[in-house]
C-alpha cells in the first residue's frame, strides 16, 4: 500500500502557520510594547492567583524554556503581591484602585495569636474583630481600638525563655533583634489566609491535644492546595516585617504605612541566657504599648499549591533596605526635606560588621549593617524594574518595594535527601528539588548570611544522623525557605524532662506540612 501524507501548499500552508503562531501566542508579541505572558501585567488585579498554569509550565518545560518556567512563578508572586497588599472597603471587599485609602487584604486575616490562643482554647470564627486576649488589652496606653484590624498590634506571645527558636514580634526565628539605622527595633507578626484557619479548627491543631489527638490517625498536616482554573483558594501564610518610621527622618511615601501599637522600647533588654540567640529581645511581662506609624519593610509569602506541594515561596523587601540614593529627598511625617538613605546599611561604615549582632553606639543606639550574600538576580531585577513602572503609573506604594526571589520544586514527587550525604543533603533538604537553593529575606533571616560553612550545619538533624566526612566539606550557604520549613513538626506525645518539666514531642519533618506555626505557637489546653 502506497503511503500518503498532507503537503500543504499556498493557502493551506498560510492557514496551517497562522494555527501553529495561536497555538505558541504566549511567545508572540504581534505590536511593539504590547505586554506578552511573561511580563508584568499592565492592569493588575485584586485576584489572588490560584497557582501557576501547570498546562503551559509543561509545555515550556518539555521546550527546555527553564527561566520562562521561572518567570511563571515570579508573576504568580507579583500578582499576589499586588493582590495581597490591595486597598479594601470596610466590608472586605476590594476598592476600585490599588491607590486608594484601605486595610490591605491580609488585614482582614487572622494573626498567628488569635489561632494559637495561651489557653490553647478555640479561636473565634472568621471575620471577627482582632481576638486579643484581656491581659494584653489590659496592658497600660493599649487602647480599645487595638481590636480593631486598621491597626497592627504588635507583641511577644511567647516567653522568651520557653521556646528561643520561634520567630515571634520581636525577634527572628533562630535569631535575634534587627535594628534600623534610626536604632529602631523592627516588629514582626504573621498571618494565616481563611484556607488555612479552616483547616486548622477543623482538624482541633490549634492546641498540642488536638495536634496529638489527630497524630494518631494521620501521618502529618496536609493544607488545602489551590488549584489553577479554579475558584478555591489553597492555604497562605504571610509573614510582615516593620520597622517604625521616624517622623523627622523617613519619607513615609515610599512605604506602605499603616498605624499601630508596639511595646515601649525603653523597657526591652537584652537575654543574658546562654541558650538565648545574641542579641535575643526581651520585653517585660506587661510592657507600656506606644502608639507608632509603621512602614513595611518586608513580606514573605508561603503558599500551597498544586503544582507545589513543597509551597510556593515569595520574598518581598523594601527598595531602600539595603542602598539608596542620596540624591533623592522627599518629606518626612513633619514636613522635613529629608535625603534618602538605606534602613539598614550605612555606606559610609566601611569597618562596621555585618549580619550581626551589634552593641550600642556612644548614643546607646543599636543599627543593623546588613550585606545581601546572594544578589538578586538579574531576571528579577529587570521583572521589578519593569513592575515598579506600571505601579508608579497607577500612583501605588508597592512601585517602592522588589521581589527578592520565588523559591518552587521542579520535581514536587522527589523525595528529601536524609542528611549524611553531603552537599546533596543540602541541595535537597526538603526534597522537590526546590530552586533557588537558597532563599532568605534580610530582614527576616539576618543571621543566616554565613556564607562558607560545613555541610552539615545546613542538613536535617531530625533522630541525631551520624554525619560523615562528606557532611564537613565547606560549601556556601544561607538558609533556605522550604529547608527550613520542612524541619517543622505536630505535636504527637508529651514528656516529661530529667527537671520534671512537660515536654512536647514533635514528629518528624514533614509533618507540620512546611508550617512552623502548629510546631512552634500551638499551647496545651489550660486546666481549669
Amino acid at each position: 500500500m502506497k503511503s500518503t501524507f498532507y503537503r500543504p501548499s499556498g493557502l493551506g500552508l498560510m492557514a496551517l502557520l497562522l494555527v501553529a503562531a495561536l497555538v505558541i501566542l504566549p511567545n508572540v508579541q504581534c505590536n511593539k510594547g504590547q505586554t506578552s505572558y511573561l511580563d508584568f501585567p499592565e492592569h493588575p488585579t485584586p485576584v489572588i492567583p490560584r497557582d501557576v498554569d501547570m498546562n503551559l509550565k509543561a509545555e515550556l518545560e518539555q521546550q527546555g524554556k527553564f527561566d520562562d518556567v521561572q518567570r511563571l512563578f515570579d508573576l504568580v508572586s507579583w500578582k499576589t503581591f499586588v493582590a495581597l497588599n490591595w486597598p479594601t472597603h470596610t466590608d472586605g471587599k476590594p476598592k476600585a484602585k490599588l491607590s486608594d485609602e484601605g486595610v490591605p487584604v491580609w488585614g482582614t486575616w487572622k494573626e498567628s495569636f488569635e489561632v494559637y490562643k495561651p489557653d490553647g482554647s478555640k479561636p473565634s470564627p472568621w471575620g471577627d474583630n482582632r481576638d486579643i486576649n484581656e491581659g494584653i488589652l489590659g496592658h497600660t496606653n493599649l487602647a480599645a481600638d487595638a481590636k480593631d484590624k486598621s491597626k497592627r498590634v504588635l507583641f511577644r506571645n511567647n516567653k522568651h525563655n520557653e521556646v528561643a527558636d520561634v520567630a515571634d514580634e520581636s525577634d527572628q526565628a533562630f535569631g535575634g533583634g534587627l535594628w534600623d539605622q534610626n536604632g529602631n527595633l523592627v516588629m514582626y507578626e504573621v498571618l494565616m489566609n481563611e484556607s488555612e484557619f479552616n483547616y486548622v479548627v477543623t482538624n482541633t491543631l490549634y492546641n498540642i491535644e488536638g495536634q496529638i489527638a489527630f497524630s494518631k490517625n494521620n501521618k502529618g498536616a496536609n493544607f488545602p492546595s489551590g488549584t489553577y482554573g479554579e475558584e478555591a483558594i489553597g492555604a497562605i501564610e504571610i509573614k510582615i516585617a516593620w520597622k517604625v518610621i521616624d517622623p523627622d527622618k523617613d519619607i513615609a511615601s515610599r512605604y506602605l504605612t499603616m498605624e499601630g501599637y508596639i511595646p515601649d522600647p525603653k523597657e526591652y533588654t537584652i537575654s543574658t541566657d546562654p541558650n538565648d540567640p545574641a542579641c535575643f529581645v526581651v520585653f517585660p511581662e506587661n510592657p507600656t504599648y506606644i502608639k507608632a506609624t509603621l512602614g513595611m519593610v518586608g513580606m514573605h509569602i508561603a503558599m500551597k499549591t498544586t503544582s507545589s506541594p513543597q509551597w510556593i515561596w515569595a520574598t518581598f523587601e523594601q527598595k531602600d533596605n539595603m542602598e539608596a540614593d542620596p540624591k533623592v529627598t522627599g518629606k518626612s511625617l513633619s514636613g522635613k526635606t529629608v535625603s534618602l538613605k538605606p534602613s539598614f546599611n550605612d555606606p559610609g561604615c566601611e569597618t562596621c560588621a555585618e549580619n550581626f549582632c551589634v552593641e550600642p553606639d556612644s548614643n546607646g543606639l543599636r543599627r543593623s549593617q546588613l550585606k545581601r550574600m546572594i544578589p538578586i538576580p538579574p531576571a528579577k531585577r529587570e521583572l521589578n524594574a519593569q513592575a515598579s513602572k506600571r505601579l508608579a503609573a497607577l500612583n501605588s506604594v508597592l512601585q517602592y518595594y522588589e521581589l527578592i526571589d520565588t523559591q518552587w520544586p521542579t520535581s514536587p514527587t522527589t523525595p528529601p535527601t536524609p542528611a549524611g550525604n553531603g552537599v546533596a543533603s543540602v541541595l535537597n533538604k526538603p526534597g522537590g528539588n526546590v530552586t533557588p537553593v537558597f532563599l532568605t529575606n534580610m530582614t527576616m533571616e539576618t543571621y543566616f548570611q554565613l556564607g562558607n560553612q560545613p555541610a552539615y550545619q545546613m542538613e536535617e538533624s531530625y533522630g541525631k544522623p551520624k554525619f560523615t566526612a562528606a557532611d564537613s566539606v565547606t560549601i556556601f550557604a544561607t538558609e533556605s525557605c522550604t529547608g527550613c520549613h520542612f524541619s517543622a513538626g505536630i505535636a504527637v506525645r508529651d514528656s516529661v524532662d530529667p527537671k520534671g518539666n512537660l515536654v512536647t514531642i514533635s514528629g518528624p519533618p514533614q509533618s507540620a506540612d512546611f508550617s512552623w506555626l502548629l510546631q512552634t505557637q500551638a499551647h496545651h489546653v489550660k486546666k481549669e
